[in-house]
């Protein structure tokens, strides 16, 4: 009997040992999306969303991991979750490069409109020429830096492409 008790007792211990934060699950998510094995991230993810789901900036990550793993269903899901969750960027979910392959999904303009529906009652009282401005501004400045990170993150970063980029 003591052998039993002494066996769950260590068996108990491993267990909690072996369980993982939110936190944890969505650092590993991330580091795997930093390594390009978004397959990896997308399981990591899942882990992180069977504790929580409110975070929308890690329900965004995870869309995008999804959306370059090819897992459009559920990129769809958590981009539709990030946006329930307070997600508000609106030109950047437009030209965000991971996202680009769902561009052609029916599903894509549903998102956006969700997201426009909601950005709508949130700038009811916003002077809508300023922010569409800025908005135009933020789109351009984006494009530019994620032109940039493109090169710059290739394995043989073009340094001529960098300069005219710069330029």
């Amino acid at each position: 009997m003591k052998k039993l008790i002494t066996l769950s007792f260590l068996l108990m211990n491993c267990l909690f040992l072996q369980a993982q934060t939110y936190k944890e699950w969505v650092r590993k998510a991330d580091s795997c999306y930093t390594a390009k094995n978004y397959e990896l991230s997308v399981s990591y993810y899942e882990k992180a969303f069977k504790i929580e789901q409110k975070d929308n900036r890690d329900l965004y990550n995870a869309g995008c991991s999804a959306s370059m793993a090819k897992r459009n269903k559920k990129a769809f899901k958590w981009l539709n979750l990030s946006i329930d969750n307070g997600y508000e960027n609106m030109s950047h979910i437009k030209i965000d490069n991971d996202l680009k392959p769902l561009h052609s999904e029916k599903q894509w303009n549903k998102t956006i409109d969700k997201l426009q529906k909601k950005l709508d009652v949130i700038g009811a009282n916003y002077d809508k020429v300023l922010e569409k401005q800025l908005a135009e501004i933020y789109t351009e400045d984006q494009e530019i830096r994620g032109e940039f990170m493109n090169v710059y993150r290739a394995t043989k970063p073009d340094k001529k492409k960098i300069d005219s980029i710069g330029k």
